[in-house]
């Protein structure tokens, strides 16, 4: 929706949000082949970690009994894409790209990033220093191209 806003309002903006969302996937695979990282939820199921349990997975077996394990065994589960979290990596460029629209949307990209960030940890998708990776990878990328986009129109 962001997007889509962007793309109807501000096209140069909507250029930056999009490139900075494709460079941050690019990036964020790169780095799941780098630093392999299992989610909280396996280390759990696994043994290598007490307490974690994944809600979604326990919701959905309530709804519909072994709804969840057809849904994995059709679309499959990433063992290895913890670190960074493009969860919140895309969820930051989402938000930086809405600040720069005015106060009203910056404050509704904080209040979504905090609620990412929120969800992402209580349902045990994430580690906190994949959260913490996530936003700088978002941030470092979505600068570096507001920065190229803008030398780009003053030359």
């Amino acid at each position: 929706m962001a997007g889509f806003a962007l793309w109807r309002t501000d096209q140069q903006q909507f250029r930056v949000y999009a490139v900075a969302i494709i460079a941050t996937l690019f990036i964020g695979l790169a780095m799941y082949f780098a630093v392999p990282t299992a989610p909280p939820w396996l280390a759990a199921e696994e043994g290598y970690l007490d307490g974690v349990l994944r809600i979604p997975k326990v919701l959905s077996h309530e709804l519909t009994p072994g709804a969840y394990e057809s849904g994995e065994t059709i679309a499959g589960s990433n063992a290895v894409a913890a670190m960074p979290s493009l969860h919140m990596a895309v969820t930051v460029v989402i938000a930086m790209a809405a600040s720069r629209r005015g106060p009203f949307f910056a404050l509704s990209g904080i209040i979504y990033v905090f609620s990412m960030a929120f969800a992402l940890l209580y349902l045990g998708e994430h580690y906190a220093i994949d959260l913490v990776a996530g936003v700088i990878l978002a941030a470092v990328v979505f600068t570096a191209v507001e920065k190229r986009f803008a030398r780009r129109s003053f030359s």
